[in-house]
């Protein structure tokens, strides 16, 4: 016998089981939600099938479905048939309401996600999705979670991103059943949830005292002192213009700007739109000087995407004043020379901790069929060398190594939240960093607990017989 599941039914939906006979057996006729009938084998007997027809319509009428009446619903539906289409659909409504670089990060996200669905088990339709199927994803992210393919906030993210895809469907009745509504999230340990590596001093004295200079003249040095004298996330670091900066008042005023081209859009503000007032140090103030005489004195530009008269979107080179900048190729010539935004910085990130010998770089050679060969340099058409750089400190970790410091240095919470734009708690929770531990100290502090818990005086002095 079939396992019954219980789903949502319209209000007025009244169900009536009709009784007919095929040949020598009994069969049932009845319609499911959405007007769509369904004919079924139901006993050998007539009386057996009249009787039962009864409590199938009382089933029907609570909700309760074979998975083949539950196939034939979602069959039939027609909202949403294959999961590109329920993928599209989705992203359409999310566009709207949300950035453009989030609309591309989920965009990414999602097709990444579904993947495992459509190659490995072989499902390109969403009604044929069932909750066994998201289990053995949710299977397959552990594996890799154990094999250190990915983190396990990685594997949660993963597994939460298709279920708020099949959530989202099933809210605007899309599907008639959610596959992931009883599927257990990825559980994440209280130590892995955040990162917690805050760069130390010493890292970026040797950062800055590096034998490093970029070859299209990003000023990487600068750039990651900025960072950790400032707090500042990556994104409002690359967006920094000359204009948010008060030189008389030492002052980097993070505000939304309209006019500010990004990769995805036209227009910038920080993160959930608070606007803050950050204080500039005297050291820092003299390293972004000449960066922005730089940026006044040549053509500095940032490529965004501007929707055209036919409504496609299209890159188009906007006027900008961005302090951290490169040398633009294609803009440049040999009487002038074009700067412009930098939207990853990656490479020159690891070719400085690689100059100031904190990492070692692998390097390996990638044949032109597999790399495709680049647009520039004597490896178009060749071989190109790559190198592969583990850095062991982020940019995000400047951030909190500014946190860990500006704390040592006396500054309350609410102090370090006003110039880190975020809220106490996450200051607590996400910035606080490795807490290192004096093993001596903590050796003297257990033992003064045991001493004055519990005496042992009594003990001491006992007679042994």
């Amino acid at each position: 016998m079939n396992e019954l599941i219980q789903i949502e039914v319209p209000y007025n939906y009244r169900p009536k089981v009709y009784t007919y006979q095929r040949g020598s057996k009994w069969h049932w006729k009845f319609k499911l939600p959405g007007d769509v009938w369904f004919y079924c084998f139901a006993a050998n007997k007539q009386s057996v099938a009249e009787r039962n027809a009864a409590l199938k319509a009382a089933d029907l009428a609570k909700g309760l479905f074979t998975p083949k009446e539950i196939e034939k619903m979602e069959r039939s539906s027609n909202k949403v048939n294959t999961i590109d289409e329920a993928i599209a659909r989705y992203l359409a409504s999310i566009e709207v309401e949300h950035s453009r670089s989030y609309f591309k990060t989920m965009s990414w996200q999602l097709k990444s996600e579904f993947t495992f669905f459509k190659e490995t088990l072989k499902i390109d339709l969403v009604y044929k999705v069932k909750e066994e199927h998201v289990y053995k994803y949710r299977e397959h992210l552990l594996m890799l979670v154990k094999c250190k393919k990915i983190s396990q906030v990685t594997a949660k993210g993963k597994l939460k991103a298709v279920k708020q895809l099949f959530k989202w469907l099933r809210k605007r009745k899309m599907i008639m059943t959610n596959p992931c509504l009883e599927v257990d999230p990825i559980r994440v340990d209280v130590d892995k949830r955040a990162r917690t590596v805050a760069t130390p001093p010493d890292v970026v004295e040797k950062l800055m005292a590096a034998d490093y200079k970029h070859r299209f003249l990003f000023p990487i040095k600068e750039f990651a002192f900025f960072l950790f004298s400032t707090g500042a996330r990556m994104g409002e670091a690359l967006h920094l213009e000359v204009d948010d900066i008060d030189l008389e008042q030492k002052i980097w005023r993070v505000q939304n700007k309209e006019d500010c081209p990004t990769k995805d859009q036209l227009g910038w503000s920080p993160k959930t739109s608070k606007e803050r007032v950050v204080p500039l140090s005297d050291n820092l103030i003299k390293l972004l000087i000449p960066l922005i005489e730089r940026a006044k004195v040549h053509r500095v530009v940032g490529y965004t995407l501007i929707k055209n008269k036919k409504g496609i979107m299209k890159k188009e080179v906007i006027e900008a004043s961005f302090i951290f900048t490169m040398v633009d190729r294609g803009l440049s010539s040999r009487r002038n020379t074009v700067f412009r935004r930098v939207d990853n910085i990656r490479g020159a990130w690891g070719g400085l901790f690689v100059a100031a010998g904190l990492v070692e770089a692998r390097s390996y050679d990638v044949p032109s069929d597999e790399s495709g060969g680049t647009k520039h340099g004597k490896y178009k058409g060749g071989v190109k060398t790559r190198h592969d750089v583990k850095v062991p400190y982020t940019r995000h970790d400047m951030r909190r190594g500014f946190n860990a410091e500006a704390e040592k240095a006396g500054l309350e919470l609410k102090e370090r939240c006003a110039i880190l734009g975020h809220n106490q708690v996450v200051n607590q929770v996400h910035y606080g960093g490795e807490k290192q531990i004096d093993r001596n100290k903590l050796a003297e502090k257990v033992n003064q607990l045991s001493e004055s818990v519990v005496s042992l005086e009594s003990y001491k002095n006992r007679k042994l017989g």
